[in-house]
């Protein structure tokens, strides 16, 4: 698989399988950008990372909860890398919704926060 100069959007991917995923996509030459909910994780990825690969990675706090950040996030990532050709969803959350071509994301922000409250 030839990933030099790809670009891999991993969220949820500052600890775990998404950290693990962002370290092995950038060996194998991808322009990675991460993100978390918790910016001292975001933060702390970054200088695990920045010393080996450089600019080819970039991070930002993203609520996956949220369509507006997640709009922010993809918005960020193509203004650094120019596209996003990979997506990786790796967020710690798990809602069924049922078919995604029926899925607004007012309706996913909705359900979201409304599952999310009652935990």
């Amino acid at each position: 698989m030839k990933l030099i100069n790809e670009t891999a959007l991993i969220i949820g991917s500052t600890s775990g399988i998404g950290k693990k995923l962002a370290e092995i996509f950038l060996k194998k030459g991808c322009k990675v950008a991460i993100c978390s909910r918790n910016e001292k994780n975001v933060n702390k990825t970054l200088s695990d990372f920045k010393k080996e690969f450089g600019d080819c990675i970039i991070g930002h706090v993203c609520d996956v909860t949220d369509p507006f950040s997640l709009k922010n996030i993809v918005k960020k990532t193509v203004d650094a890398f120019g596209s996003i050709r990979i997506l990786i969803a790796n967020a710690g959350i798990s809602l069924s919704y049922g078919p995604f071509h029926y899925l607004s994301p007012e309706k996913a922000y909705d359900e979201t926060k409304t599952t999310i409250e009652k935990i």
